[in-house]
């Protein structure tokens, strides 16, 4: 109950005099719903795929990694942000146990 009393709303009036009241942090928990969602989309697609070849399922996986790496990345296309989506990846589809890198 505290954490929500936390958080910070954000009001706006349009031209009509309505008022709009919501949680700042609505935005961030739909992304990381949105997130949550293409990951199991693009596990599921990519482990069909793997197991009998289906090219659906191949274009659904292919749709799916785009947005995303997209969502994982942000605007930042350095190296070190590309090497940890692609261990990202590795750990999505083989759940190994990645080593840190030094």
């Amino acid at each position: 109950m505290t954490e929500m009393l936390d958080e910070q709303t954000e009001a706006r009036i349009a031209p009509d005099g309505t008022v709009t009241v919501r949680l700042a942090g609505d935005e961030t928990a739909i992304r990381q719903i949105e997130f949550a969602q293409l990951v199991v989309e693009f596990a599921d697609a990519e482990s069909l795929w793997r197991s009998w070849p289906d090219y659906r399922a191949r274009e659904k996986a292919d749709v799916a990694e785009e947005k995303m790496a997209k969502m994982f990345t942000g605007e930042r296309r350095d190296s070190k942000v590309a090497r940890a989506y692609a261990r990202f990846v590795l750990l999505l589809l083989y759940m190994r146990k990645i080593r840190p890198e030094a």
